[in-house]
């Protein structure tokens, strides 16, 4: 591809042309072009005296109570930073209010199994309980067996003691 085609210019047609453009040299670096502020632009410095421009840029936070201007950098940094830390905020609330769930949570639980153990608790007692009237009402019937067997052996003649009433007990 020709020079000029990528420069969009004819190459020069004299060798003291080409020894010339060779030469040249630009020490110019890269930079940002300047930002451009219309608040501080002296030129639109009327339009923003007006009491109405004003009123409005006080109420949007450009301007301070003492009438001064912030600058949207600091100004976008500050929202930066009050958004964080309404963010950190919000965070923190969500954490206690999971955590308060999460207790809650466990409380129902433990309740839960507070009741089954005092329900079975009970339960047992109620069994041993039974038991208990059940052994005693055996007693008593082996007793009245007891007495019976006794009073038959007596009545044949017959002596026995009361470790052979219990054992024919059960089967009366």
């Amino acid at each position: 591809m020709p020079t000029w085609e990528r420069t969009l210019r004819p190459s020069p047609s004299s060798q003291s042309l080409l020894a010339r453009a060779a030469a040249f040299c630009v020490a110019g670096r890269r930079t940002p072009l300047p930002e451009y502020d219309p608040l501080t632009d002296h030129n639109l410095h009327h339009y923003w005296r007006s009491p109405t421009t004003r009123a409005h840029l006080h109420e949007m936070g450009f301007i301070a109570d003492d009438g001064s201007l912030i600058s949207l950098d600091q100004y976008r940094r500050k929202l930066h930073v009050i958004e964080g830390d309404m963010h950190r905020a919000e965070q923190l609330r969500e954490r206690r209010a999971c955590r308060e769930e999460q207790l809650q949570a466990d409380q129902v639980g433990w309740r839960k199994i507070e009741v089954a153990k005092e329900k079975r608790a009970r339960e047992i007692r109620d069994r041993k309980a039974e038991i208990r009237k059940w052994c005693l009402w055996l007693l008593e019937k082996r007793r009245d067996v007891d007495v019976k067997v006794l009073s038959k052996d007596l009545h044949k003649g017959v002596l026995c003691d009361w470790g052979t009433a219990l054992r024919w007990a059960p089967l009366l």
